[in-house]
């Protein structure tokens, strides 16, 4: 039920089109997923992506007969590193629901994976999540989001994007409420999940960024785009176009509305790229992807901007143009990030809204940006002798390896030859060791690969 394209297909237009990489197509509607009611999953929307700390990467979407059709549920597939996608299954058993977000916070030594959705009706019900903490094979039982005057329906949502990570580990979700009916006048708000409280809602606090002002015809879809952790941009859709307001000061206050000067007006996604990295290349640049909205969804297009506070922004993809307009919406709320584990690698997740398709891309964030001062370095990335590539990130080792398919072993010892970390490697081109469980000094990381031994002298200071 899965179809692979390495490169562009010849629907894929635009200034930049060699950045991508590859494209799958994941038919749910020839997958083995069934509604309740024993039909086959002939709708699929929304949907939402992440990569998980251990290279597997997760899909949650909503799936039914139709978009209204009282049988959608949260249906959640997984692949694993260098596995392929699992038959799709229902995680939410209960009620018609509207999806939501799939995420796996990046800071700190955390292995849930958060799975948040509107529950038991539409996206203008109740929030409510699940979380796995096995790299998504099972997930909790269901837990209704913390209670709050700010949403008509009386509790918190999370919105339909993944949300500004701050390094403390903090969490903001972008979010809306549609008041009684999709369409109508809302508020933007902002849930905040402190680190430490991703499966207890206890701490989860929410604010009306505009103390009540109403946000014109809002339509869902939501995100924060982070230009640093001071200047915070808070993106959605309206009608009749994307806007923004920006905070200058981590979120205290806000300014006006600002149309984006982008063709877009439906579903949109929004990422910051290497925003902890200064020294990274991408540093700076940002993108924002959507689909036009009441004149039929013709492409999914991506824009990048190094200057969005100044509302610069350059298209450079048309993914999936259509030569005319499909029967049904197509192009839908995307999600896009950047790769943890590579960061010249981006992921982009779209639905056919009234199809039964997922349309994933991985895209060159380097070719994206046109970075092209970083692209011999990129392509030197490993170690000619050995293949394999130490890179360090704040309290996160990442050790990479090229085509070599042996298994091996990583240890770490102390000075006093003492090892304290030892794990065996199998076939990932990825592991992230966090190392933030060790106590302040200097280590020794050796890596075994085949006939390769490679060591590597790590510092570590107090947390």
């Amino acid at each position: 039920w899965v179809t692979v394209t390495n490169g562009p297909k010849s629907n894929d237009l635009g200034s930049r089109r060699d950045a991508i990489i590859r494209s799958e197509y994941l038919d749910v509607g020839q997958s083995p997923a069934r509604t309740p009611g024993g039909s086959s999953v002939s709708y699929v929307h929304p949907s939402c992506l992440d990569e998980t700390k251990e290279g597997s990467f997760v899909i949650g979407f909503n799936g039914g007969t139709s978009e209204g059709e009282g049988s959608n549920r949260v249906f959640v597939t997984r692949k694993p590193d260098g596995g392929e996608w699992s038959a799709p299954e229902i995680i939410e058993p209960e009620g018609s629901i509207d999806y939501g977000i799939i995420y796996q916070p990046r800071h700190n030594n955390n292995d849930t994976i958060l799975c948040t959705y509107w529950w038991p009706a539409g996206c203008c019900g109740s929030g409510a999540y699940r979380y796995s903490t096995d790299d998504g094979l099972s997930w909790s039982d269901r837990i209704e989001c913390p209670s709050s005057n700010l949403w008509t329906s009386g509790v918190m949502t999370t919105g339909m994007n993944h949300p500004l990570e701050f390094p403390n580990g903090d969490l903001w979700f972008a979010a809306d409420d549609l008041g009684p009916q999709e369409g109508g006048t809302g508020h933007a708000l902002i849930t905040k999940v402190p680190w430490g409280s991703y499966t207890n809602t206890s701490n989860w606090t929410a604010t009306d960024i505009h103390q009540g002002a109403s946000v014109r015809k809002i339509l869902g879809s939501w995100l924060v785009l982070s230009a640093d952790y001071s200047k915070i941009m808070y993106c959605t859709r309206d009608n009749p176009d994307h806007s923004f307001t920006m905070s200058t000061d981590g979120g205290q206050t806000w300014n006006g509305w600002t149309s984006f000067n982008t063709s877009n007006n439906c579903g949109i996604s929004t990422v910051s790229l290497s925003p902890d990295n200064e020294s990274s290349p991408l540093h700076g640049y940002h993108l924002v992807t959507g689909s036009r909205h009441h004149i039929l969804r013709v492409s999914l297009d991506v824009y990048v901007s190094s200057d969005p506070e100044s509302n610069q922004w350059n298209k450079v993809l048309e993914l999936n143009k259509l030569d005319s307009p499909p029967k049904v919406e197509e192009n839908a709320d995307p999600t896009i990030f950047q790769s943890r584990s590579d960061e010249g690698k981006v992921h982009l997740l779209f639905t056919g809204r009234g199809g039964d398709n997922l349309k994933y891309y991985l895209l060159d964030a380097y070719e994206l940006c046109g970075v092209t001062a970083t692209k011999s370095a990129r392509d030197k990335m490993y170690d000619n002798n050995s293949g394999i590539l130490f890179r360090r990130q704040h309290n996160e080792l990442r050790i990479g390896f090229d085509a070599v398919q042996s298994k091996g072993s990583i240890k770490i010892y102390d000075m006093r030859g003492k090892t304290v970390f030892n794990r065996r490697i199998g076939n990932s081109s990825v592991v992230h060791i966090t190392l933030n469980t060790l106590i302040a000094g200097n280590y020794v990381v050796q890596v075994r690969r085949g006939n390769s031994v490679v060591q590597k002298h790590v510092a570590v200071s107090q947390h």
